[in-house]
């Protein structure tokens, strides 16, 4: 009442609840953004009061009772839209380049894995993102090694997906956003502990149709991802395969549509 808002866009988790319910009690336009293949419960209960759902992916649209949604990409940085999308491989494994992604805080259990690999000499070539607490580490691990560079958060993102051929990462939309938005061939891990256990189906739902490679975290060994990642070089034609299938998803575009299309229709 103190704000007066002419639009309430909640994103989801239960601090969106009450918020956007006083929002239909005084009658402003209200809308929930839904960046999961599976709506969390209160998104799900909020579709029933909000004048739109704004979904990413389109097999979300069945979860949801109302007919009044609209799918659009998952917000990206400007960069990201502008990548192309990369020619075959030709079949050598010292041109795959893989660009290892552990999000803001790393990934112990991906870290771990990543690490043995790289210091097996397979031949490929690594980006390592791994967070600030096994920075230190990592970076002492891999002082004889030419084959990774290593940071605790990469800054300039899109440098790096520039540069791959394989994105290892976890299965946040966040992620799966970029690979969409680049066209890159994605490897995703989804994390075991996430919300109503989201990561995972996400992953599902694009490993249905033939975009990404799934390893859930209790099957991400040394071995599965070394058989993987050479099953991708002797067999380039996957590579574009998944990225074309990733890319034609359109999940991640730049923000401004989500915003144009709130102000000028609701």
């Amino acid at each position: 009442m103190k704000i007066k808002p002419s639009l309430v866009l909640g994103t989801g988790g239960a601090v969106s609840g009450p918020i956007l319910l006083a929002g239909f009690l005084l009658r402003k336009k209200t809308v929930i953004f839904e960046p999961n293949v599976v709506p969390g419960l209160t998104n799900r209960w909020l579709s029933h009061f909000v004048d739109m759902v704004i979904v990413v992916f389109n097999s979300t649209k069945a979860f949801f009772k109302t007919k009044k949604q609209i799918q659009f990409p998952f917000p990206v940085r400007s960069e990201m839209s502008r990548i192309t999308l990369k020619d075959q491989l030709d079949g050598s494994n010292k041109s795959l380049r893989v660009l290892v992604l552990g999000g803001s805080q790393g990934s112990f259990v991906i870290n771990q894995v990543v690490s043995k690999v790289i210091t097996s000499d397979t031949g490929f070539s690594f980006v390592h993102q791994t967070g600030k607490k096994e920075f230190e580490y990592l970076k002492k691990l891999y002082s004889d090694f030419e084959n990774v560079r290593v940071f605790s958060f990469l800054h300039k993102i899109h440098e790096f997906y520039e540069w791959a051929d394989v994105v290892i990462g976890r299965a946040g939309t966040g992620t799966i956003s970029e690979l969409s938005a680049t066209g890159r061939a994605g490897i995703l891990v989804p994390l075991a502990s996430s919300a109503d256990n989201h990561q995972l189906k996400n992953a599902q739902d694009l490993e249905r149709k033939s975009a990404v490679i799934l390893i859930e975290e209790s099957q991400f060994t040394v071995k599965r991802l070394t058989n993987t990642l050479e099953d991708l070089v002797n067999q380039p034609q996957k590579i574009k395969q998944l990225s074309s299938n990733i890319h034609n998803l359109k999940l991640g575009a730049e923000a401004d549509n989500i915003a144009s299309y709130l102000l000028g229709n609701m």
